[in-house]
């Protein structure tokens, strides 16, 4: 007996509290989708990149590690764009539960799961300079 397929279409999410099931974000809520998680990547993309030395725990040898370093609004930004996704984009996406059934502290790990399942890939964009 062969295993059944998991539909591409839809993403699993498994947290603690429960297991959710999402459509993949399609037509206009796809799109918004891709607006929302643009102006985040925007952000994400004006960070700074620093090269630190650091001690491999393994081999006990220094390595340059690059490190991200975040610009001040990046969290603010990640929590209004998710804030806007949450209220715009969930509940037509949303197959196992309704938006009010699900505890607030699954919310960012169902957005995340949602964006990381589909990555964008932003060295292909760039933002417009007016």
């Amino acid at each position: 007996m062969s295993a059944k397929r998991k539909n591409p279409m839809e993403i699993e999410i498994v947290t603690e509290s429960d297991t959710y099931t999402t459509k993949v974000p399609t037509g206009d809520l796809g799109w918004r989708h891709f607006e929302l998680i643009m102006e985040l990547e925007n952000e994400r993309a004006s960070a700074l990149e620093e090269i630190r030395v650091q001690k491999n725990p393994e081999t006990g040898e220094e390595e340059d590690v690059v490190v991200r370093i975040p610009q001040p609004t990046e969290h603010k930004i990640e929590m209004l764009v998710m804030k806007k996704w949450v209220a715009e984009v969930l509940p037509g996406i949303l197959i196992s539960h309704t938006i009010e059934q699900i505890p607030w502290w699954d919310l960012p790990r169902i957005f995340q799961k949602v964006v990381d399942t589909y990555n964008i890939d932003t060295k292909n964009f760039r933002p417009v300079q007016e």
